[in-house]
């Protein structure tokens, strides 16, 4: 009896690290399946900033002007998804520098409730 008591024990081990390590494992599939949405939004993203003549990005009024929510990412594929432009160097109503350093800041949620960041910077010339 002892015998079959100790062999239940063991096998109970094995059992629960087995499980830890698949519950881990799904943990990181599902963050880097996240991070890999997030970096797609922000290539997507940079592409139109990309597109858009560097007079007109930072300014007022912009889909991509400084400092502001790009709005047709808000909530797009992740849970409470933002993203933010940045020009670096850039105050509004200033001058556009040359080159104009564009930082893309995507925010999100993971399904913990763990606020996520993730970046994507580009220059742009005249």
């Amino acid at each position: 009896m002892v015998e079959v008591m100790l062999a239940i024990v063991v096998l109970l081990v094995a059992a629960t690290a087995a499980f830890s390590s698949q519950m881990t494992s799904m943990r990181l599939i599902k963050q880097s399946r996240e991070q890999g949405i997030a970096l797609a939004d922000l290539q997507t993203c940079m592409e139109g900033v990309r597109i858009v003549p560097v007079d007109e990005l930072p300014v007022a009024g912009s889909p991509y002007a400084h400092g502001q929510e790009v709005a047709a990412y808000n909530d797009l594929h992740l849970r409470n998804q933002r993203l933010v432009v940045n020009y670096q160097d850039y105050t509004l109503g200033g001058p556009i520098p040359d080159p104009l350093i564009v930082t893309l800041t995507m925010r999100w949620q993971d399904d913990r409730g763990a606020d996520q960041t993730l970046q994507l910077h580009t220059v742009r010339t005249r």
